[in-house]
């Protein structure tokens, strides 16, 4: 039987006290529930009082010892008041909250003897990977700021209002190209596009007004062409062009927010025009090397994206950048095999934490609800990691055996093996989002594991008890790879229709499977 024990002085039971505060009262429903599972069951001993201050920081909390009979769960008036209750439950008795199916609640005594406070740096953190996300419970038991609901309390905002990519709502330009942004008929139309986008979206916080999703279709007429040179980069005309959008709107909702995208094109800052206070900007790490951090000076990729990062905010300020970084893989079958980013993942949350970003948000394989990668793993460690970037490898990597563990089963170690092995091999070279397998990590280097790599996850199936669904998701990545260097038409059809009999994608751009290329090795299969 566990124990709570407070300042030295053991309870049997919890006697919460709460007001009429729906947030409030829901924190107290998940804390009795869940400490009644611990064996500390509602009753008279331990009084917990839960309220909201409005002077914590945005999703902060408080866990205060009151006095020796008395503790304080208080949190903003954001979300802050769930969060003091699941992180009493991680701190203090040691839970963990792996998927909304897998749980642990830890063992021995719950010992409270001190104080936590903690407001986190990203006031908005979501990961763009379905499977979890879309559970508001889990997404709340890890900090996430999506499937925000009353009982959770209040929403910062609709993010985004509108979609991204959003030129092509208002000019009709489709997605391969774009408009002219020097023409007053398309500033006409957007300004009417984002007050219909406010008036018809209920809280809105911002909307997006951001470049079609093409890589250098910008428009090349005179005018956009002289003030780009004068800029110095193609973000000059959208800076400008998005100024006069805030400039009209802001006149009746000052409030609202104009959000864009530095992405491709647009990455790289004008050199003379500020953003109006209501506009703000997005980086995206599209063109990024993932194999080492951001601010790692031997790789020119992130050497630019450093600089770029220190440019915009001289045009935007510290606390107007938000990130859209990207954790997965994009290449012809991306989703499937090994993506081996995790070391940067955390050296990259840091920096980003580091540098006064505000807005978070990973994109994984967002629409692929099951993954044959480790799509599952990266969620809980970005979630993590978005809440505490400033962690160091030792919590990071606890964090890591402990979903496998609880995910895998006791074979767990050797596929911690395999995320060692591809994880040291591909900081050997660079690798962007869409770099196939053998541009990872050599052909060679792969071939001469083959039988290793087999080892590794026939034994994590052979261990993996009623885990062994799990294992076998996360083992298609390898089945893929061998069958590179050994090709089977039976085993790449039972591949194929597991994938696409799983709700999984082969990667985010869509592909062609030609079935009659069975008997070659995978990189010959897809067509675009």
């Amino acid at each position: 039987m566990r124990k709570l024990i407070v300042k030295g002085k053991e309870f049997s039971a919890v006697q919460v006290q709460v007001g009429d505060d729906i947030v409030a009262k829901h924190a107290a429903s998940e804390f009795v529930k869940y400490m009644g599972k611990m064996g500390i069951p509602e009753g008279e001993g331990l009084t917990v009082k839960l309220y909201r201050d409005e002077n914590i920081g945005i999703d902060g909390y408080r866990i205060h010892i009151a006095d020796e009979n008395t503790l304080e769960l208080v949190g903003d008036y954001h979300r802050g008041m769930m969060y003091a209750v699941y992180d009493f439950l991680k701190i203090y008795a040691g839970a963990r909250f792996f998927t909304p199916t897998i749980e642990t609640l830890g063992e021995g005594d719950i010992v409270v003897d001190k104080d936590t406070e903690y407001v986190p740096d990203f006031e908005w953190r979501s990961v763009f990977f379905q499977k979890y996300t879309q559970d508001k419970y889990w997404s709340a038991k890890n900090h996430l700021s999506v499937n925000i609901t009353p009982e959770f309390g209040k929403d910062i905002g609709v993010y985004s209002a509108g979609g991204i990519h959003t030129f092509e709502k208002f000019s009709g330009v489709p997605q391969e190209k774009q408009p002219c942004l020097s023409d007053p008929e398309v500033l006409k139309k957007a300004i009417a596009w984002v007050r219909e986008v406010i008036e018809t979206t209920p809280n809105v916080r911002s909307v997006s007004v951001s470049q079609n999703d093409n890589v250098k279709g910008y428009c090349t007429c005179e005018k956009c062409a002289a003030v780009d040179a004068e800029e110095g980069s193609h973000a000059g005309t959208l800076i400008r062009f998005l100024n006069a959008i805030a400039e009209d709107v802001c006149k009746d909702y000052p409030d609202v927010l104009i959000e864009t995208f530095a992405y491709y094109y647009t990455q790289k800052a004008p050199k003379i025009t500020k953003a109006h206070p209501n506009v703000y900007i997005r980086m995206c790490s599209m063109c990024n090397c993932f194999s080492h951090s951001i601010d790692d000076s031997s790789c020119p990729a992130n050497r630019q994206f450093h600089q770029d990062v220190d440019d915009w905010y001289k045009v935007v300020g510290v606390k107007r950048m938000h990130v859209w970084d990207y954790v997965a893989n994009f290449a012809g079958a991306g989703y499937i095999h090994p993506n081996p980013n995790f070391t940067t993942m955390r050296d990259n949350m840091r920096y980003y934490a580091e540098h006064g970003v505000k807005h978070m948000g990973p994109q994984g394989a967002w629409d692929s609800y099951n993954s044959g990668e480790f799509g599952e793993l990266r969620t809980y460690l970005l979630a993590q990691l978005m809440w505490n970037p400033y962690m160091d490898a030792n919590e990071y990597y606890t964090h890591m055996d402990e979903f496998l563990e609880a995910y895998y089963g006791a074979g767990w170690r050797y596929i911690r093996a395999f995320i060692n092995w591809t994880t040291s091999e591909a900081r050997q070279g660079h690798m962007t989002i869409n770099k196939k397998p053998f541009e990872i990590i050599a052909r060679d280097k792969w071939e001469a594991m083959v039988e290793t790599c087999d080892l590794w996850w026939n034994k994590a199936l052979e261990m993996a008890g009623d885990k062994a669904d799990n294992v076998k998701f996360s083992k298609l990545q390898w089945d893929f790879m061998r069958l590179q260097f050994h090709p089977d038409a039976e085993k790449a059809e039972k591949l194929i229709d597991t994938v696409e009999g799983n709700k999984m994608y082969w990667s985010e751009t869509w592909v062609h499977v030609r079935r009659d290329r069975m008997d070659q090795p995978p990189d010959t299969w897809f067509e675009y």
